[in-house]
């Protein structure tokens, strides 16, 4: 599966359970030729996520839909410092 592939496939999961932190988890677990993503590839899928949303635009509240996005990259960035 593809990066692209990855984020489509979180991106609907996001929009339909609004589950952030199983989103979080899920870039956090996913390998990479048996690798954990490193901390930029985990947040490389979080932008991939909002460019499909962005070309998609299938929320009607773009900004809600977006803050979830947000959500998901703080608690990255977050669980990485920590």
């Amino acid at each position: 599966m593809t990066k692209r592939e990855f984020a489509t496939k979180l991106l609907n999961e996001l929009e339909e359970k609004q589950d952030v932190q199983k989103v979080v988890d899920s870039i956090k677990n996913v390998k990479s030729n048996g690798k954990k993503l490193s901390v930029d590839e985990q947040l490389q899928i979080v932008n991939l996520i909002r460019e499909i949303h962005a070309k998609k635009g299938l929320f009607e509240d773009v900004s809600a839909f977006l803050a979830l996005v947000n959500q998901v990259e703080a608690k990255i960035k977050s669980q990485n410092n920590s």
